[in-house]
């Protein structure tokens, strides 16, 4: 019989989830499930851990699209700026 528990550890503070196990032999085994984030993001249970993760997805995918378009908007200047005929 297997169980699944919150850990959090001494030396990063950060929550883990670790399923505890016995091997064939019977010897108790340990191993981690996940990373859930760091004490001070406030991930001390399951359902904060998942809303700090999307607040982070959800910041990644703001700053990816607005670089995209920054990105693709230099492009765009720089071409045009090339492209410009010279008097």
């Amino acid at each position: 019989m297997a169980f699944i528990y919150l850990r959090r550890s001494r030396n990063t503070r950060s929550y883990l989830l670790i399923e505890s196990y016995r091997d064939v032999q019977g010897r108790t085994r340990k191993r981690t499930l996940c990373y859930l984030g760091r004490e001070q993001d406030g991930a001390s249970t399951l359902d904060k851990s998942l809303a700090h993760w999307k607040q982070v997805r959800e910041a990644l995918n703001h700053e990816l699209r607005k670089g995209w378009w920054l990105s693709v908007s230099a492009i765009l200047f720089t071409v045009a700026a090339n492209d410009w005929p010279s008097r």
